[in-house]
């Protein structure tokens, strides 16, 4: 964890650089978002020697300005009314253009709004449960072809490359919590 340490009203000590409170703070951000005086807070991910490359915290994510002080940019939440606009626009451009369709949107860009479309809003998804057949898919697949999440979803269709990759994980967690329980009764 970086520790940031709030020296003044104006400006933060982020390891050994000093960086403006207003380059911390979105523009959207609210008026009562302020940074005390004396209080320090820790950025979970990021490291003092490349922190514009890191994750700050959940959500959030480091970005430069044009002055190289690293800022914090917020994730906003995808809306109802975002994923409306979005199946109508890649009805009526298709599932190609997606530049074109991020200049209806403000703060989302192309690979945004792509990575919506495919994980979650794509009309092909199939949301189910997930099957022991699927399980055993996925482990034989990724024992074959290693983490090319891509190729196994080929295999599995209706699922997305993203949700293959967050079923394996989840397999490989059960699996281990399994031995290592059953380590512990030998």
């Amino acid at each position: 964890m970086l520790k940031v340490f709030v020296s003044g009203r104006n400006e933060v000590e982020m390891g050994r650089a000093r960086i403006a409170v207003s380059d911390l703070l979105n523009e959207e951000d609210d008026d009562d978002a302020v940074l005390e005086p004396e209080s320090s807070f820790d950025i979970g991910g990021a490291r003092p020697d490349f922190p514009e490359q890191h994750e700050v915290a959940r959500g959030d994510s480091l970005e430069r300005k044009n002055l190289g002080a690293p800022t914090i940019r917020r994730r906003k939440r995808w809306t109802a009314e975002e994923d409306v606009l979005l199946r109508s626009l890649v009805e009526k451009h298709g599932p190609l253009r997606w530049n074109v369709i991020a200049e209806n949107f403000d703060g989302r860009d192309g690979q945004h709004l792509r990575l919506r479309w495919m994980n979650h809003l794509r009309p092909s998804l199939d949301k189910k449960p997930w099957t022991p057949s699927e399980d055993e898919t996925i482990l034989r697949l990724q024992r074959l072809y290693g983490n090319s999440w891509v190729r196994i979803a080929n295999s599995l269709p209706g699922r997305s490359d993203n949700a293959i990759k967050n079923r394996f994980y989840l397999l490989k967690k059960y699996q281990e919590q399994a031995s290592s329980s059953s380590r512990s009764r030998g």
